[in-house]
C-alpha cells in the first residue's frame, strides 16, 4: 500500500513522495522515502486575451536519477516544516508523472536489467569501467586534445 505524503522543507522546497517506512519519532527522525519529486513553479504564456500569465506547477525529480523502483532516501524530519496529503490533482499529476519516469525507453531492454547495461555501456568505450565513479561531474562531450 502506497502512504503518499507532501512535504514542505525548511529550504522551500516542496516535495511529493512515497513513504516506506515511518519511523518511531522519539528514537529516529528519518523516514525512508522513494520516487520523491519536488514541486517547481514556473511561468505559463498568456493566453489570448489575458494580461498577465498564469503559474504552473511542475513535478520534476527532487534527485537525479532516483526514480526507479528499488531506489529509497531518507528524510529527516527535523527539514520539514510541514507535511500533508496530497490533494486530488496533485495525487493524479503525481501517479501519472511517476509511472512515465518508471516505464522502460524501450521494451527489448527493460530498465531492470541492470548487468546488460553495464556490459552494453563498456562496449562501447572498453578502457573505462562505469562501475567505478571517480568524478562527480558528467563529461558529456569527449574532447580530442588541441594545439592552439
Amino acid at each position: 500500500m502506497s502512504d503518499i505524503r507532501q512535504f514542505k522543507l525548511v529550504t522551500g522546497e516542496e516535495i511529493v513522495c512515497n513513504v516506506v517506512e515511518w519511523n518511531d519519532p522519539e528514537v529516529d527522525d528519518n523516514i525512508v522515502i522513494k520516487n520523491a519529486l519536488q514541486i517547481t513553479y514556473g511561468p505559463l504564456t498568456a493566453a489570448a486575451g489575458q494580461t498577465q500569465a498564469n503559474r504552473a506547477a511542475i513535478l520534476v525529480p527532487w534527485f537525479l536519477h532516483q526514480i526507479e523502483p528499488d531506489t529509497v532516501q531518507t528524510l529527516n524530519l527535523a527539514h520539514a516544516t510541514a507535511e500533508a496529503m496530497p490533494g486530488a490533482q496533485v495525487l493524479n499529476y503525481y501517479l501519472s508523472t511517476i509511472q512515465l519516469m518508471l516505464k522502460p525507453v524501450d521494451d527489448e531492454f527493460p530498465v531492470e536489467d541492470y548487468d546488460r547495461y553495464i556490459e552494453e555501456m563498456e562496449d562501447l568505450d572498453p578502457e573505462k569501467d562505469i562501475t567505478e565513479i571517480d568524478s562527480n561531474v558528467m563529461d558529456l562531450f569527449k574532447r580530442k586534445p588541441t594545439i592552439h
